[in-house]
């Protein structure tokens, strides 16, 4: 029987990334009326100040948006 969290993530599958010496970028996209519409997960070995951070998640969610071909982004 697996361990498994109150939220149904089995524990075999957490891995800090301190550990691993990888940091995780998360992004998501809403509409004009707040629905969701896309989101993007990157990993970058090593680690980044809160600043290099925010602004590496930001390149990837204009790089998202370029692809899309979406114009008229309020970030």
């Amino acid at each position: 029987m697996a361990l498994v969290r109150t939220d149904g993530v089995p524990y075999a599958y957490q891995y800090p990334c301190k550990e691993l010496n990888r940091t995780s970028f998360v992004w998501w996209i809403r509409d004009d009326v707040g629905r969701f519409v896309k989101a993007g997960m990157t990993w970058m070995m090593g680690s980044c100040s809160i600043v290099e951070g925010e602004s590496i998640v930001l390149l990837e969610a204009l790089k998202a948006m370029e692809q899309r071909g979406t114009s008229h982004v309020i970030f």
